[in-house]
């Protein structure tokens, strides 16, 4: 039963398989009878925790079941999961303008607003916290949210409301936490760094904007001569 409301994160990563397959579902209910029962949160073997809404005495019921079968001993924990202040596009944490620069962030107990686009070219992407950068010259940049310890999705877009963002800038398939575009003195951009309905998506990183140098012969009519 929620002693406050606010949003709490369910955890079922301490688990040993005994045997079967390797999966497993959770499922969060209200209600007070198995025929009356409303799910309003569920958890896979994709990612380990999940975050939900609750109110103030209201009881919940929690179901931890093998997914179509599978034996399993499990440790099952629950703790308060505050937003990020800058989880919601209106709140986006302003960095800049100078480069290059380098800023924490944590995307862990984000989420997901009404409207808001897919970002790294992953769908579908969650988690989302969001940053505002105003480019102080132009020039090309190369922004970055990599982690050896989790995978993040970067997008950079300008407009003002969420429902109706232009994307900017170019990324490999391979390398969604990476982001490469021409900004634009006095234009401000709008940073994403999300993750995904998975393990390792969510944690803290640390994001990068800086210059691109481009080489004196990186056009085709710029081809360093070098001789016979």
């Amino acid at each position: 039963t929620a002693s406050t409301t606010g949003r709490v994160r369910l955890g079922l990563c301490d688990l040993t398989y005994v045997d079967g397959p390797l999966n497993n579902a959770t499922i969060v209910y209200t209600g007070s009878t198995l025929g009356t029962l409303v799910p309003i949160a569920s958890l896979t073997s994709n990612d380990c925790v999940m975050d939900f809404p609750v109110v103030a005495g209201t009881n919940y019921k929690i179901a931890v079941s093998g997914n179509i079968a599978g034996d399993f001993n499990f440790v099952l924990t629950l703790q308060a999961a505050p937003q990020p202040t800058n989880d919601n596009f209106a709140d986006a944490q302003v960095v800049g303008p100078g480069l290059p620069l380098s800023a924490p962030g944590n995307n862990d107990f984000a989420t997901t607003e009404a409207g808001e686009p897919n970002h790294g070219g992953y769908s579908p992407t969650s988690r989302s916290v969001w940053f505002k950068w105003t480019a102080g010259q132009t020039g090309a940049v190369r922004l970055k949210a990599c982690s050896r310890d989790g995978q993040f999705f970067t997008s950079v877009y300008t407009g003002t409301l969420i429902s109706a963002l232009t994307e900017v800038g170019a990324r490999e398939y391979f390398a969604p936490c990476s982001n490469y575009f021409d900004a634009v003195a006095g234009t401000t951009y709008m940073i994403a760094v999300a993750g995904g309905p998975f393990n390792g998506t969510h944690g803290p990183f640390t994001l990068d904007i800086h210059q691109v140098a481009i080489p004196g012969n990186d056009g085709f009519a710029s081809a360093v001569n070098l001789g016979s």
